[in-house]
Formats: C-alpha cells, structure tokens, sequence
C-alpha cells in the first residue's frame, strides 16, 4: 500500500529475477501507487533538524501525555490539528504505563519520501516485471488496485498513472475501486476482503474466506 507499493515493485522484480527453488512469492498486490517520482522533501533549516531529531531513535516516539505528542507531530504534518487528533488511539496509543507511543514518524517519512518515492526505482522494477511477462517468464500475478477521486494518490493518465502502468506491463490486473479513499482497505474493506481472498484462493487453491 502506498509507499510500500513501491518497496513491492523491487520486491517483485527480485523475485522474478531468483532461481524457482528461492521464490517465495505467488501474487503480488500493489494498493494505489503508480510510478510518478514525487519531490524530494523540502530542506530543513537548524531548528526544523532539531525537531526532527527526536524521532530518529525508538525513545524519541514515546511521550508523556498525547497534547506532547500531539505538538511534536503538528509541525509535519501542516499543523492539520483534525488529522493528528484522529491518531489518537489508533496510531497513537497509550500504554499500560500511561505514556503514548506514536507509530507516526516524519523521520521514517521523510527518509521514504527521498529514498523511495522521489526516484525511478519503481519505474525500473516495473519495467524488468513487464520484460518478465513479454518473455513469458512472470512466476506470479500482479494486481494493481487504485483508488478512487479525490482519495487517491496514482493518476489514471499520463507517464507513469495507471494506463501507463497497464501498457508497460502485460497482463496486470487493474481493479479501480469506485468511492475508496487511498487506504482501500479501510474506505472499502467488503470489496477489498472479497478481491484479496480471491488472490489467495488463486494462489493456494481456496479456504481464504473460511
């Protein structure tokens, strides 16, 4: 999903390119991600770094109470107070010792954004799956599912969108999902369970949706 669409794509393409008796894979789904390289983040100045810092080591993402973190998370995030707010106990959580733990990252994102999305290597992996598929020699399905207007983050048109992704890879299977947001999972999760035990069912002969 998202960036780890990306990570999936070099995933995918390690494994085409393994022995048969090393491959682990038997379908790979890409969950709203197309190959546009996005922009490198912004340069941060000393005190933007500072701020930065604390969330390099695991210590640095705990915190006394939620309005802490809360503080420390805004400036990342566009000071969007609402969507902060609606981390609060489902990726901030509170422990049993009463402080809050934060799965929520700027560092972890940002190194993402400059390591991952803001390079061609999805491109590139994308394109050794579709010579794979044109050679005959795909081990594996890919399913490419997207979301829908204005959730989603992949284009349908133009270099690297979805019919760009489509025509450069053969036989991938598009599924756009009508009034999802990007996290499919969550804004459609009937469809999204019923087409991903239908993979499963595909790839190990059944009993995914028992």
């Amino acid at each position: 999903h998202s960036m780890g669409g990306r990570v999936a794509m070099r995933a995918a393409a390690l494994e085409a390119q393994s022995p048969s008796k090393d491959r682990i894979l038997s379908s790979v789904v890409i969950e709203d991600m197309d190959l546009r390289t996005r922009p490198a983040a912004p340069d941060l100045d000393d005190a933007q770094e500072r701020l930065l810092d604390r969330f390099k080591a695991p210590a640095g993402r705990l915190f006394e109470s939620f309005e802490d973190c809360r503080e420390a998370l805004l400036p990342w995030y566009g000071g969007d107070a609402a969507r902060v707010d609606g981390w609060r106990g489902t990726r901030v959580r509170q422990g049993p010792d009463g402080r809050w733990w934060s799965d929520v990252n700027p560092f972890a994102a940002r190194l993402a954004r400059d390591r991952v999305l803001a390079t061609d290597d999805g491109a590139a992996a994308w394109d050794l799956l579709g010579a794979r598929a044109r050679e005959g020699r795909l081990p594996f399905p890919v399913h490419l599912w997207y979301a829908d207007q204005p959730g989603t983050v992949c284009l349908e048109e133009g270099p690297g969108g979805i019919k760009d992704m489509e025509g450069r890879l053969p036989g991938v299977r598009v599924r756009h999902f009508p009034g999802a947001a990007h996290s499919i999972h969550n804004t459609a999760p009937e469809a999204f369970t019923d087409l991903l035990c239908g993979v499963v069912d595909e790839s190990f002969g059944g009993g995914a949706r028992e």
